[in-house]
């Protein structure tokens, strides 16, 4: 983000009387279940001993990953702001309210996390890598649904063609 003097807050001058109405995290929770469900059926179906260990592998590195990787959050939003956490600097965050948000999108990570892009009044920009970035959508979309931006057309379904085109034109920049 180019400008961001004019949102950054510490972090400990955030309102506590205000509960956020979405807290978006950057620990996947959702991968962590998934391997969870993958371990039962190995345990659940496994009739041979490689089966087990292999479920046996999933539970530990999912308990690994689980105990040491640290629960931190890439956003909180409110009723009236959206609050982003910096990664370079953990004592401070961006405070951002509705009105100085020109558009949003959602960039959708293959392996990695989900990414809404928030385009300001300023003209700067601002990144939330997020697992949950589904539930950042959702508050998104009932507060600023009409600021969303897209690469497809609008008013068309999606269509693979148009993913194809997409792609040959960000090899083209």
């Amino acid at each position: 983000m180019e400008n961001k003097n004019n949102y950054l807050q510490l972090i400990t001058a955030l309102p506590t009387d205000k509960k956020p109405l979405y807290r978006a995290t950057k620990r996947p929770k959702y991968t962590y279940l998934a391997l969870l469900a993958t371990a039962l059926l190995c345990f659940v179906l496994g009739r041979d001993w490689i089966v087990w260990g292999i479920g046996i592998f999933l539970v530990a590195i999912t308990a690994y990953s689980y105990f040491n990787v640290k629960e931190s959050y890439a956003a909180d939003i409110y009723s009236d702001f959206v609050v982003v956490y910096l990664e370079q600097e953990k004592d401070y965050c961006l405070i951002i309210k509705w009105d100085q948000i020109l558009e949003w999108q959602v960039k959708p990570g293959n392996i990695g996390p989900d990414t809404v892009i928030l385009r300001l009044d300023d003209e700067s920009h601002v990144h939330i890598a997020s697992y949950s970035a589904y539930g950042i959508m959702t508050q998104f979309n009932k507060k600023i649904r009409n600021k969303y931006y897209s690469d497809l057309p609008q008013g068309q379904k999606f269509r693979f063609r148009d993913l194809a085109d997409m792609f040959k034109r960000k090899k083209e920049k």
